[in-house]
């Protein structure tokens, strides 16, 4: 039987658990429908905005039972590490749009940088050649970009949080490779709307 987002919710709240991964193996069926994922998202994130937008009235926990949440559903296979990304992604843009601070350690620029490369499902020599081919031919054939569009779409749904991510990871090494990520998917954007 489904669980419904709302109960698990609920329940996610009340367990407070320290293992979250452990938690979902517990109660969330593995056959749950990734909107179920998106719903019990969208409850938890509106209490990690309250948390960050009055932390004297909303407690951290709240912050950080989304953040845990989403990362162990990244990390146990459970929702796609890109539409995860995003997830995560709405804290800390909507936190530096309006000046809120977050305090958790795994969504730092570099910590969150890191998330955002790990995400991506090529490599970068394999995307660079995909940019290559592309600038080169100039029109897409029929068989399309040479590229499955589940991998593209988890490459281009990043760009926003590199964008964010760049300009302020400190680790010189990680910004570099991060910044030409970025280059690259942009790159490949514009070859792709050109010869679309």
């Amino acid at each position: 039987m489904m669980t419904e987002p709302l109960e698990l919710y609920e329940r996610l709240r009340a367990d407070s658990p320290a293992d979250y991964r452990a938690w979902i193996a517990a109660n969330v069926p593995a056959d749950t429908h990734l909107q179920a994922w998106g719903a019990v998202n969208d409850l938890l994130k509106t209490d990690a905005i309250y948390a960050l937008a009055d932390p004297d009235n909303h407690p951290r926990g709240d912050f950080d039972r989304a953040v845990e949440f989403v990362i162990a559903g990244i990390e146990s296979g459970r929702i796609p590490a890109f539409m995860g990304v995003n997830w995560l992604g709405v804290y800390v843009t909507t936190a530096d749009r309006f000046g809120w601070t977050i305090e958790h350690s795994k969504l730092s620029p570099d910590n969150f940088g890191r998330r955002i490369l790990a995400c991506l499902p090529l490599e970068r020599s394999e995307a660079s050649k995909l940019a290559e081919r592309l600038r080169i031919e100039g029109r897409q054939r029929e068989a399309g970009i040479g590229l499955d569009l589940d991998t593209w779409s988890a490459m281009r749904s990043v760009r926003l949080e590199l964008e964010w991510a760049v300009p302020r990871i400190k680790d010189l090494q990680l910004a570099t490779t991060a910044k030409e990520w970025l280059e690259l998917i942009c790159h490949i954007d514009a070859l792709i709307d050109r010869t679309s």
